[in-house]
Parts: C-alpha cells; structure tokens; sequence
C-alpha cells in the first residue's frame, strides 16, 4: 500500500572542501521545509493532506532525499521529489535559525574541547590558545550554489512498492 523513493547524488562530503562540509548539514536539514514556492506551512500541509513523509539526510559519500507516500499518491510523490531537486526555496529565516542551532552545539563542543586543551596541554604545539571561533554563517545564495553542485553529480535513485515503473 505504500512507495517509497531514495534518491541519492554521489559525493556528499568527499568531494566538498570545508566550506561546504558545513553546508551541507544545514542544507539536509532545511531542504524538505520550502518547495516549489510553497511556504513551510504549504509544504507540510501537502504532505499531510498525502499521508507523506520527506526528509534529506547527508553522509559522507552522498546526500539523500526520502520520501514514502500510499501508493494511490505514488505519481505525486515523484513530481513533489522532483520539485525537491529542480525548485528548492532556501529563506534566510530557516538558514539563521539551523546556523544558530548549529552553532549552539558547536559552541559547547568547541569549549569542551578547549577546556581539555587549557587543563592537559600547557606545553607544546597543541597547547590551547584562546578560543575558536565559529564558522561563518552562509547565505541562501551559497546554499542554493551547493545544493546546485550537489544535483549536477551522478545520482541513484531507489524506488519500492507498487508503483507505475513507466511513470518513473
């Protein structure tokens, strides 16, 4: 009674420098909330309104967008994956509130970090000095461009359940 549909573009952290490892744990985290120029409150609407779920999650070799959905709304769960990869909406609002959360848990790590640093490490090359300082915020511009060379990779895409193989 229901489909479900992985589809993964290779590459993910391996073949992304530093500045964008960063970004792509923002980007998996707000991608599934604003799609095809629906709102975020659109967005989950419809996918109530068909029973769905959709999510992205990243990893070291690719980044991952899932969706399962019954099987009568199988046609509208690809044109909505679709809209995923071609019409993806990146606001600042979702941006700054995920950078901030990020930061938040990055901030405790980085002074746990430094506080074993300061009371074990006095001496030597790995002393501590002083704090780090957190990485740079990202614009929705520098997103949209990673996510652009995330989609422009080989890609595979897995699909289980009863669905129209035609359609896909």
């Amino acid at each position: 009674p229901f489909v479900a549909a992985t589809l993964c573009f290779s590459g993910g952290e391996v073949l992304a420098d530093e500045e964008e490892r960063r970004g792509l744990d923002i980007l998996a985290r707000i991608l599934p909330f604003r799609l095809g120029g629906r709102t975020r409150l659109e967005t989950a609407e419809w996918l109530y309104a068909h029973s769905a779920s959709f999510h992205a999650c990243r990893s070291v070799d690719d980044i991952c967008l899932n969706m399962t959905a019954p099987t009568r709304f199988s046609s509208e769960l690809f044109a909505f994956l679709r809209e995923a990869v071609e019409r993806p909406a990146f606001c600042e609002e979702d941006i700054e509130r995920e950078q901030a959360l990020a930061a938040f848990e990055d901030d405790r790590l980085l002074q746990s970090f430094q506080l074993f640093r300061y009371i074990l490490l006095t001496d030597g090359p790995y002393r501590s000095s002083g704090w780090i300082s957190g990485p740079e915020p990202l614009s929705a511009a520098e997103l949209e461009e990673l996510w652009k060379a995330q989609v422009s990779r080989p890609w595979t895409l897995c699909v289980s359940g009863d669905f129209d193989r035609e359609a896909v």
